[in-house]
């Protein structure tokens, strides 16, 4: 099964545009971040953006958005005059933030957001993945943010590879075994598992056997944090 995403389609998963973004602040559990925090930050704001973009506003704030973005020298900042066209106070307090602003430029440099065609554009950014029951949930306003889904079966797969791991060099191993495409987050997130007892920790998460997420930034490129259960 191969599943891919991207980035400036929106969500393209089963779940509706109007799903719970996670709140990595309040949970316990490891995490894996940016120096800059880029995770923590977009943490903060998954709330706002929950409640104030839906599937009926959704394409007029995202045009307004990019054709909010100007470039000065090398750099991109939002206009806060075009961000007004919002209408909408809680948004463009976040869009005019210092915050908001390195992520802005973060996703620049990445290209994820590139200039085409006389106009700013999300590109669309895939991640191929042929690991099944693996898949990836985004929307273009959680700006490279996406959670990474196992379901019951890969993550009762992943718990009992844990059953052969004796040390943290072996949880890596593990981990790339099961889901081939963690290849940057293996490193920190196989120890981690494997600190926090392997089988029992992963198979104590899925209680509920509907399968585990964890969040991560960038596509797979900078840290992560969880698991979590799926509810």
């Amino acid at each position: 099964m191969k599943l891919i995403v991207l980035l400036g389609s929106g969500l393209l998963t089963a779940s509706p545009v109007s799903a719970t973004l996670p709140q990595v602040v309040v949970k316990q559990n490891h995490e894996s971040k940016t120096n800059n925090n880029e995770n923590g930050y977009l943490d903060k704001i998954t709330k706002i953006m929950s409640s104030e973009i839906n599937e009926k506003n959704q394409k007029q704030i995202k045009v307004i958005f990019l054709n909010s973005i100007v470039k000065e020298g090398s750099l991109l900042k939002i206009d806060s005059n075009k961000i007004k066209q919002m209408q909408n106070l809680k948004l463009g307090k976040i869009f005019l933030s210092k915050e908001f602003s390195s992520i802005l430029n973060e996703l620049y440099a990445s290209k994820s957001i590139v200039y085409q065609n006389n106009q700013f554009e999300f590109k669309n950014q895939k991640l191929l993945t042929t690991t099944r029951g693996l898949w990836i949930e985004t929307y273009w306003y959680w700006f490279g943010y996406c959670k990474l889904h196992l379901d019951n079966q890969l993550t009762t797969d992943l718990a009992d590879a844990f059953k052969e791991v004796y040390d943290p060099l072996g949880s890596i191993g593990a981990v790339l075994y099961i889901i081939p495409e963690f290849t940057t987050l293996a490193p920190t997130m196989g120890p981690a598992l494997f600190v926090y007892g392997g089988t029992g920790y992963i198979n104590s998460v899925n209680s509920l056997h509907k399968g585990i997420w964890f969040g991560t930034y960038g596509f797979l490129s900078f840290g992560w944090a969880g698991p979590w259960t799926e509810q």
